[in-house]
Formats: C-alpha cells, sequence, structure tokens
C-alpha cells in the first residue's frame, strides 16, 4: 500500500483504498471550493476551475465579492487554527494574505 500526501492511501495497482481527514471537503456550495482553491492557489487561474461547473447562477449574482467573503471565512478559520496550535510563521503568512483579501474585499464594495 502507498501512502501518498499523508491523507490518500493507493494500492499496488494506485487505486485509492482510503481517504483520511477531509479537511475543507464539506460538500458545501461550490462557491466554497472556488475560494478554497482561490486562497490555496492564488495565481492559477480560476476561468479554468469555474468552466467545470458550467453554467451556474452562483457566477452571475456579485460572485467577485461572495467569493472574497467566501475565502476571507476560509482564512480566518485557518489562522485560529495557526494561532492556537502555535503555528508563527504560518500565522504570519496567513495574517498577509488575510489581509489582502480583504482589501480586495473592501475595493469591491
Amino acid at each position: 500500500m502507498l501512502v501518498t500526501h499523508t491523507h490518500i492511501f493507493l494500492d499496488d495497482e494506485l487505486h485509492i483504498t482510503a481517504i483520511l481527514d477531509f479537511g475543507e471537503f464539506l460538500g458545501n456550495h461550490p462557491i466554497h471550493d472556488v475560494a478554497y482553491f482561490n486562497a490555496e492557489h492564488p495565481s492559477y487561474p480560476l476561468h479554468a476551475l469555474i468552466e467545470g461547473y458550467g453554467d451556474h447562477e452562483m457566477f452571475r449574482d456579485r460572485f467577485p465579492e461572495r467569493l472574497l467573503l467566501h475565502k476571507l471565512g476560509y482564512q480566518m478559520g485557518y489562522l485560529a487554527h495557526e494561532v492556537r496550535e502555535g503555528m508563527r510563521s504560518e500565522a504570519e503568512s496567513r495574517t498577509k494574505k488575510l489581509g489582502e483579501t480583504l482589501r480586495n474585499l473592501t475595493k469591491s464594495l
């Protein structure tokens, strides 16, 4: 059995046999997936991800602001965890990213 990325287990034929700790994969509204992905991979073009959802209402109804709000919530949750766990350098980096998201949100309103 092969273990990849500490949470995905594969058999010898590379079939997934187990996934532990689903983290952010909660079956929420699709905008949550897009916000999570954008927070973790900000340089990746969102249009490629959005195309996979097809013609979805969420992309027509103030999407930029809603994306930033979801992204802000995601970042605050991780910052709280990093502070609680004493992860100083991660918390400092997250704080900068959170500030950038908040500035972008303020500009968009």
